[in-house]
C-alpha cells in the first residue's frame, strides 16, 4: 500500500469501493489497511448523474483508488488501459493541443472543415473508426474548458454572418442555458448498418458492431448520453434516409413548441 496517503483519501476509497461492491475484491489485509487508517465519521455523497471519475477531488483518493484497482481489482486489460489514460489525461488541455499541431477550423461550401497543419483532413478520416474511438476517450477524459470557451466564441462569430446548425456530443457545455438540447438516436442494429454502409466494406459487421458498443460505453461513462431535463430525444431508426430522419427531427421540433426565430 502507498504510505503517504491522507486519511481523507483512504475514508472516500473505502466508501467509493464500498458503494460499487468492489471490497471483496481486495486481499484481506489490504481491506483491512483501509478501514484502519480511514477518518471516523467522514462521509463522501455520491451524485448518480455525474460520473463518479468526475466527483473525485482528492488526488490522494484519485492516485490510491487507480493503484488499488490496477492492482487488484480488474483483470480486464482493455479497462486498465481506459483508467490508466484517464489518469495522465485529466490534466491535458485540448486547446494546447490544437495550438501545437496547428488544428484550423474552416467554412467551406458551407460546412466546416478541418486542417491540420494547413492539410485537410478528409471526412473519411474524420469518421473512421480509430478517430471515432480517439475522440471517445480523449474527449471524456481531457480538460475540455478552454476548448468549451473556444468552440462557443467560433460558433458566436459564424453566427454573424450565417445560420448555424451546429452537432456534437458536449453542447450542453459549450452551451449550458440552451433551451433545448435535441439527443438524437437509433438502435444498435440499425447503427451498425449504416456504419457498414459508410465504411464500404472496409470493416466487417462484428467489427462495426463491437467498436459501437465500446464507443457507446466510452461514451456513456464520459457523460456525453446525458439525459438533461430540456433534452428531447428523437429515434431515427425507422427512417430510411437522411432528408427523412432530418424531416423528423424538425417534425418533433414543431412538435414540442420550438417556434423562436422562426423555426416551425
Amino acid at each position: 500500500m502507498i504510505n503517504t496517503i491522507s486519511k481523507k483519501a483512504y475514508s472516500e476509497t473505502y466508501i467509493i469501493l464500498k458503494e460499487l461492491e468492489l471490497l471483496n475484491d481486495l486481499p484481506d489485509e489490504v481491506k483491512q489497511n483501509l478501514i484502519n487508517n480511514k477518518a471516523n465519521n467522514y462521509k463522501f455523497s455520491f451524485n448518480q448523474e455525474i460520473p463518479l471519475y468526475e466527483q473525485i477531488e482528492d488526488e490522494d483518493t484519485k492516485t490510491l483508488i487507480s493503484y488499488l484497482y490496477l492492482k487488484y481489482i480488474n483483470k480486464n486489460q482493455e479497462e486498465k488501459n481506459i483508467l490508466k489514460l484517464k489518469f495522465k489525461l485529466r490534466k491535458l488541455d485540448i486547446k494546447d493541443l490544437m495550438e501545437k499541431y496547428k488544428v484550423d477550423i474552416k467554412i467551406e461550401n458551407n460546412e466546416s472543415v478541418i486542417y491540420i497543419d494547413g492539410v485537410k483532413i478528409s471526412e473519411e478520416e474524420l469518421q473512421s473508426k480509430a478517430s471515432s474511438l480517439a475522440v471517445s476517450i480523449v474527449g471524456g477524459l481531457a480538460d475540455n474548458t478552454r476548448l468549451f470557451k473556444y468552440a462557443r466564441e467560433y460558433i458566436e462569430n459564424l453566427k454573424k454572418d450565417y445560420n448555424v446548425i451546429v452537432s456534437g456530443r458536449a453542447l450542453m457545455e459549450i452551451y449550458p442555458n440552451q433551451d433545448y438540447h435535441i439527443f438524437i438516436t437509433a438502435d444498435l442494429e440499425e447503427r451498425v448498418k449504416r456504419k457498414c454502409i459508410q465504411y464500404s466494406g472496409k470493416e466487417t459487421e462484428k467489427e462495426v458492431r463491437k467498436n459501437i458498443v465500446k464507443r457507446d460505453r466510452l461514451q456513456k461513462l464520459a457523460g456525453f448520453y446525458k439525459i438533461y431535463p430540456n433534452t428531447i430525444t428523437v429515434d431515427v431508426t425507422n427512417c430510411n434516409s437522411v432528408e427523412e430522419s432530418t424531416e423528423k427531427v424538425y417534425n418533433l421540433i414543431c412538435k414540442e413548441g420550438i417556434k423562436n426565430n422562426g423555426i416551425c
